[in-house]
């Protein structure tokens, strides 16, 4: 896979989430990664609730060196 990613088209969205799981609930990560808008939430699996989101106008591709 890292060779994948090498080759391929990468994008990064940073950031540090802070939140309190509850007892007995999943969560999951989703995203949306383009040219023009990226972003990333956690979502709670079971209502679709979004927890946190993380979002970069603009592009958030990253160069060959980058990588």
């Amino acid at each position: 896979m890292p060779l994948r990613a090498f080759m391929g088209t990468v994008y990064e969205v940073k950031g540090d989430v802070e939140f309190a799981p509850e007892p007995g609930k999943n969560y999951v990560i989703k995203g949306k990664l383009s040219e023009e808008h990226s972003s990333v939430w956690l979502e709670d699996e079971s209502s679709g609730e979004v927890i946190e989101t993380f979002k970069v106008e603009g592009p958030a591709k990253l160069g060959f060196f980058s990588k």
